[in-house]
């Protein structure tokens, strides 16, 4: 997570507590179950060269505890960071797993005596966390601390939502955010909420074909990148994870942290008179902003496509191979 000034991070607009918690969590595990690697390391990093890992924007810590629990991890040296460590779980359950912790704004440097020492780095769902000029900083810093050859690794998606009869651009192909945002069904009126969010506070919408650039540009050697199809709703029936494994599993909880976040996020805006559902059609009051979560709920339900990317991407060694 980032502070990133007057650009603070959704998760600032969405509660704090147990339901957060709870989300965020459930959040590691379906993208897990989505990319579905087999042992939780992409296939493109080298187990045999980790010694030190760091879960950078670590949320809830569920990808390091998940990775201490992997046999070959043993003997691994597991950090995590956040800007705030409040939705990390107590120091015991931390200390059972070997995970420590410190706290890290990504947009600001590392201390020099982390620098060049972790041999991967791991981050997800920093879409809306970072303006393009903080994914700049944090690759930066990234690189900094990651040693000669070390491994970032890195899960995030393109925001937009797209259905089965109206399904995302062949992968290259940038999104038309404005049609998107702009049509007359639920789900555009739900892209423009959240994509027009995005966009006011200066987030990079369309990841998918933007951070292999920004990786290059920063230093990294992409290895990989695995692109996927997030379904939501009734496509978590028909929708695999990129191996060809049922999603179906998922569809309730999907659908509550799907509907949990956009319900935070209209209050938010209803209660500073911003709330449009279509597009220029203003929300004034809880009864229209009720209204509107109904049909986004049924929207939902039917059945929702976000594009997603996981990608691998190491630092040069010292020889600059």
């Amino acid at each position: 997570m980032s502070s990133e000034g007057k650009h603070p991070n959704v998760n600032y607009i969405l509660d704090s507590g147990p339901a957060e918690i709870k989300r965020l969590s459930e959040q590691h595990f379906f993208i897990k179950a989505l990319f579905d690697n087999p042992d939780l390391l992409p296939a493109a990093v080298d187990r045999s060269k980790i010694r030190r890992v760091l879960d950078a924007a670590a949320g809830t810590t569920a990808w390091a505890l998940d990775l201490s629990d992997q046999s070959f991890a043993s003997k691994y040296e597991i950090y995590a960071s956040d800007i705030t460590l409040s939705k990390f779980p107590p120091g015991e359950v931390l200390q059972r797993a070997r995970i420590r912790t410190f706290q890290q704004d990504l947009t600001e440097p590392f201390a020099e005596d982390m620098k060049n020492t972790f041999d991967l780095v791991h981050m997800s769902a920093l879409v809306f966390a970072l303006t393009e000029e903080g994914w700049k900083r944090m690759l930066r810093n990234v690189y900094d601390v990651l040693a000669p050859g070390g491994y970032l690794v890195m899960a995030d998606s393109d925001l937009l939502l797209y259905t089965a009869d109206e399904p995302p651009p062949q992968d290259g192909i940038p999104h038309d955010v404005e049609a998107r945002r702009s049509g007359p069904s639920t789900i555009h009126s739900i892209n423009n909420i959240m994509a027009g969010l995005a966009l006011e506070r200066g987030f990079v919408i369309g990841l998918s074909y933007r951070l292999t650039e920004m990786l290059s540009e920063a230093g990294f050697t992409v290895l990989s990148r695995q692109r996927a199809l997030v379904p939501n709703g009734a496509l978590l029936e028909l929708q695999p994870s990129v191996r060809g494994n049922s999603l179906a599993h998922f569809r309730k909880p999907a659908a509550e942290n799907g509907f949990t976040t956009l319900d935070t996020v209209t209050s938010v805006l209803l209660n500073k008179g911003e709330l449009e559902a279509p597009r220029g059609v203003a929300i004034r009051d809880e009864d229209g902003r009720s209204k509107f979560m109904d049909d986004a709920k049924r929207a939902m339900n039917e059945g929702m496509l976000v594009v997603a990317s996981e990608w691998v991407a190491q630092k040069r060694d010292l020889n600059g191979s």
